[in-house]
């Protein structure tokens, strides 16, 4: 394969008007063309010369400086008279289109009809081979992509050393942000800071009060114990997509009011938590006070005189808000208001006070301009590594029903805010990863296996850039494979109940310097091996082959 750069603006030469040559490329078979000319690049472009264009060859098209895309050749040339009256070249090729260019910077060489790009040191050269590499590198990861899209859910599976959780966070980073950074370091640092991103490995002891919602016991100011239901991670994260989602789907004048009006209640918050400071409690009534501004619970604790409570009661924010977006005008409506939680029906005095001190503390003020990133759909994408470590169907509990019906609320077996309801919205992702050699995966039901799409990670040798990587990969996989009739399948070290697809050990092992290789094979490699052994994955004869193999 050869790389090559080409523009056909000028059909007719620099004296003639230019055409729209990216019209080539949009046609329902792109093309690429050039003139009936007697000199080399017309021979290139023909094949006439042998070092001409080939059938595979890749090839960035260009107008003047300006880079449109990247293509590969697909046949042979030809003549066509009605392409020669549209676009005046004279012979053509048909090209796939591999990708459209979406960057500002310029081709480091503008001048010349066609050229064979061979100097691997020049920038022309570089500027093809590292968006061609790219592109090679996204196009498992863009399989991945539409399988997520189409199920919502994913697990990646394949043998150890495949790179699952790898391909994982890259694909995390391309929904999140449109691109996959090449500095795995400051991708780490990305999603790590990224609301949108979330990973967390099950284990055999995980729970669904460990990942969706359970009680948990805190300490008082008293370090008397208090009692809680929480929202675990799995909760908590739909809970910030499904906010996202409604956001999106909102007026700009709507989005503003409600941005506005969480504004002014934060620093109703603050005037509370300044009174509680200074004075140890802002009163309610005569004989309620609020003893504590609780962000995590998100309401206000307060209790009475001779109440006689274990607990402070918990006054939930989304109910002032609510009686305040609805108007409520007397203690009476709160009564009857059946959009609010029957804590605050129960005891209108005290929520109807709260807002009407809300209300005395908002300042009128223009609405703010709404941010494109608050308004803006967003992909939440949380990856489960290990996933089949733990017992699913127990973890996920009735949330198996909302993996598949999403935005669709279901009822959880615990009660938060008088609500049992959790839904699983449309822009989550999940992303799960499986080692296809732990016996655990027969954990995975049915019930589970419906719902999520499996794509097979693989062992793949052309990521090893070195030759003796190389070499050492080939000798281990011997041990898995062997060829028959142009078709791998199970050598004859390999237990007849595994498939070499599910154990044989991945390329990622075998990546890196030249000088670690022996270090891997002892302290890495040569163990699982020697797991695979123990684990009746080879036969006895595979003993003496490991220690045959030669760093």
């Amino acid at each position: 394969m050869t790389y090559w750069h080409i523009q056909m603006q000028l059909p007719e030469g620099r004296d003639k008007p230019p055409i729209d040559s990216s019209l080539m490329l949009k046609e329902p078979q792109p093309i690429i063309g050039t003139g009936d000319w007697d000199n080399y690049q017309h021979r290139y472009f023909t094949g006439e010369d042998p070092r001409g264009i080939k059938t595979g060859d890749i090839i960035l098209v260009r107008a003047g400086k300006t880079i449109l895309a990247l293509c590969r050749v697909k046949s042979d040339f030809y003549k066509n008279p009605k392409l020669t009256h549209i676009y005046k070249h004279d012979v053509y090729r048909n090209v796939e289109v591999l990708e459209w260019y979406k960057g500002n910077n310029d081709f480091p060489k503008p001048v010349g009809t066609l050229e064979r790009l061979t100097d691997k040191n020049s920038d022309s050269y570089k500027v093809v081979d590292d968006w061609y590499q790219k592109h090679k590198r996204k196009q498992p990861m863009n399989k991945i992509i539409d399988a997520l899209r189409f199920k919502k859910q994913i697990i990646l599976q394949g043998p150890p050393g495949t790179g699952k959780t790898y391909q994982a966070k890259n694909v995390a980073e391309q929904l999140i942000r449109g691109q996959v950074s090449g500095d795995k370091a400051a991708q780490a640092t990305y999603l790590k800071d990224s609301e949108q991103f979330e990973l967390i490995q099950f284990h055999p002891s995980y729970t669904y009060e460990d990942f969706v919602r359970g009680i948990v016991v805190e300490s008082d100011k008293e370090g008397k114990p208090i009692y809680k239901t929480k929202d675990k991670i799995l909760a908590e994260f739909a809970r910030k997509a499904l906010e996202n989602l409604e956001n999106s789907k909102k007026e700009p004048k709507t989005l503003s009011k409600e941005i506005k009006l969480k504004r002014d209640f934060d620093k109703f918050c603050e005037e509370v938590e300044n009174v509680i400071d200074d004075q140890g409690k802002y009163s309610i009534t005569n004989k309620a006070q609020i003893l504590e501004v609780d962000y995590e619970s998100n309401g206000f604790r307060y209790d009475g005189e001779n109440w006689n409570t274990r607990n402070p009661y918990i006054m939930k924010f989304a109910d002032i808000l609510k009686l305040y977006q609805l108007g409520i005008a007397t203690q009476k409506e709160v009564e009857e208001c059946q959009d609010v939680s029957g804590t605050a029906r129960r005891r209108p005095k005290y929520y109807y006070t709260i807002l009407q001190k809300f209300r005395e503390s908002i300042k009128d003020g223009n609405l703010p301009i709404v941010d494109e990133d608050i308004a803006k759909r967003k992909d939440f994408v949380l990856v489960i590594d290990e996933i089949n470590r733990a017992n699913l169907p127990s973890v996920l509990g009735e949330l198996i029903y909302a993996l598949e019906y999403r935005n669709e609320p279901v009822q959880s077996i615990y009660e938060l805010d008088e609500d049992r309801a959790l839904t699983l919205p449309e822009n989550l992702y999940i992303i799960g990863t499986m080692n296809t050699a732990d016996r655990s995966v027969g954990h995975i039901d049915y019930a589970i296996r419906r719902r999520f799409a499996f794509v097979d990670i693989l062992p793949n040798k052309s990521v090893i850039s070195t030759d003796k990587g190389k070499a050492l990969f080939e000798q281990v996989k011997a041990l898995f494979i062997k060829t028959e009739s142009d078709k791998e399948v199970n050598s004859d070290f390999l237990s007849s109940d595994f498939n070499f697809e599910d154990v044989q050990i991945g390329h990622s092992y075998f990546l890196g310097e030249e000088d670690k290789l022996p270090m891997r094979w002892e302290y890495e490699i040569k163990p699982i091996l020697k797991e695979c052994q123990k684990d009746g994955i080879f036969k006895e004869n595979a003993k003496e082959a490991i220690e045959k193999i030669a760093v």
